[in-house]
């Protein structure tokens, strides 16, 4: 699968047609049912793939790879936090690198929408809010767990720019992801 704007609309029309859900809203149950469905799968993995040798300016990105940069983030996330919710946002954060650099965020989100979770799309959509607009962000959100979400997500965000960091390849960090995603899906009521 390749990072073509051609593929990118087929695959999210793809995907919201074929979501459970009528509502824009996808829930935690929901994304775990279709995350269970092996082409969400390949398409995920597509996507995170498609970041492989994605480059990024050396100046806020001294290990330069999207793709390195992300299982970063996602192995901060990973030791911190048992939320598959939070794996996902930062494994998936910054998809949208692939096809837009300037605008990744809503790209990004774009891209998972009808795939994952609300709280998943809206942290990629919004994780740069705290960095763009603090005070701002930090006044909307007030003190709720959307704000905690994010600041975790910019910590680990920030966190992930090592040259000499150890991850897992895509596959294993994608797969800890799904399994953990469908467990806790299938735990809602």
């Amino acid at each position: 699968m390749g990072n073509t704007k051609d593929d990118f609309d087929f695959l999210t029309s793809f995907f919201s047609s074929t979501s459970s859900t009528t509502s824009p809203e996808v829930t935690l149950q929901q994304a775990a049912e279709i995350a269970a469905n092996p082409v969400t799968q390949e398409y995920l993995s597509g996507l995170l793939w498609d970041l492989d040798g994605v480059r990024q300016p050396v100046r806020y990105h001294p290990e330069e790879d999207a793709l390195y940069h992300s299982l970063q983030v996602f192995e901060l996330a990973y030791a911190e936090t048992g939320d598959p919710e939070l794996w996902a946002a930062a494994l998936f954060h910054d998809l949208g690198k692939s096809v837009d650099q300037r605008d990744h965020c809503a790209v990004g989100a774009a891209m998972v929408r009808g795939v994952l979770s609300s709280r998943v799309e809206w942290l990629i959509a919004h994780h740069l809010d705290l960095l763009i607009s603090p005070q701002r962000t930090r006044r909307r959100l007030g003190d709720s767990a959307r704000l905690q979400d994010l600041i975790r997500l910019r910590r680990w965000d920030l966190g992930g720019r090592s040259l000499t960091a150890k991850v897992r390849n895509p596959e294993q960090a994608l797969q800890l992801t799904l399994d953990a995603l469908i467990a806790a899906g299938a735990q809602q009521p």
